[in-house]
């Protein structure tokens, strides 16, 4: 609705009693229109706009706000326009709730314009007096305005389904890497669960402690899916219960320092990053 109000005062005067002769905005955006005026701009595309992207809701809601702007305004047809402003802005937003296909592709998007361009005419010819006047601004307007409402919708629609693309795209890759943060090396978890069977029989007490530690580890683990980010102090406290696990398995073997001012514990960083370095390094690291 804003920036319908914008479009308005962004287009041009016509007066139907001098066509082709220059009019000038009044000094005051409150001052009234004349009465053999109206306003040639952007109003109508934008709530066209409105509502082939967000449904009857909005597109009324930004027919009547840019409509009752454009009724206060004056004119010979500001109450014609102001009403016709509203019927486009609801009737694009009925398009997109009952006929979603042609508010999506570029065929039916130009329909929706052309088919408000035409509503908008019908409404100053039947509203409009003098009839002669009507006449006047219908045929003065209607090309330029079917053109631009038209070709603006197109460009719309491009940008807004750019824009889609786009979502998708990020999504799929947050998708992506949420899965792989799912994932947990079924070796590490075979090989984690056998040496806890092996400590049970040499001290359970030991091994019920390990067991806790691990459940914290996976719902840790799970909890961070969801999450694009994490504080580099719980990174690095899955880091220790991982090297704690593998420390069960080969006793004396690791030894694990951090050295960290405290400052950066709060910073934010990928899931599972230190932890995938630190399984790598011990997959491959050398000897030593």
């Amino acid at each position: 609705g804003l920036f319908a109000i914008i479009g308005t005062h962004s287009g041009f005067l016509l007066d139907v009693h001098q066509i082709g002769k220059h009019v000038a905005w009044p000094d005051e955006l409150a001052d009234a229109l004349k009465r053999s005026q109206a306003v040639i701009g952007f109003r109508d595309l934008m709530v066209l706009a409105a509502g082939l992207t967000g449904g009857p809701w909005v597109g009324l809601g930004a027919g009547v706000f840019a409509g009752c702007e454009r009724y206060l305004l004056g004119g010979f047809a500001g109450d014609a326009s102001a009403l016709a402003t509203v019927v486009q802005g609801l009737w694009a937003g009925l398009v997109f709730r009952y006929w979603p296909q042609w508010a999506c592709r570029p065929l039916g998007a130009a329909a929706v314009a052309l088919a408000g361009t035409a509503m908008q005419k019908l409404i100053l010819l039947v509203w409009v007096k003098p009839y002669a006047d009507a006449v006047t601004l219908v045929l003065e307007t209607s090309l330029p305005v079917a053109v631009v409402n038209t070709l603006g919708i197109l460009l719309f629609l491009s940008v807004m389904q750019d824009l889609e693309r786009d979502r998708l795209r990020n999504q799929a890759q947050q998708a992506e890497l949420r899965a792989l943060n799912a994932q947990i090396e079924p070796h590490f978890m075979n090989n984690t669960l056998n040496a806890i069977k092996a400590l049970i029989r040499r001290d359970p007490e030991i091994a019920s402690q390990y067991v806790v530690k691990l459940a914290r580890f996976l719902d840790d683990t799970r909890r961070n899916v969801g999450s694009n980010s994490v504080s580099l102090q719980q990174e690095l406290a899955q880091v220790e219960r991982y090297l704690d696990f593998q420390s069960l398995r080969f006793p004396d073997a690791i030894q694990f320092q951090s050295n960290i001012s405290p400052q950066l514990l709060k910073c934010q960083l990928p899931p599972r990053c230190l932890q995938t370095v630190t399984e790598n390094a011990l997959l491959h690291g050398m000897l030593g």
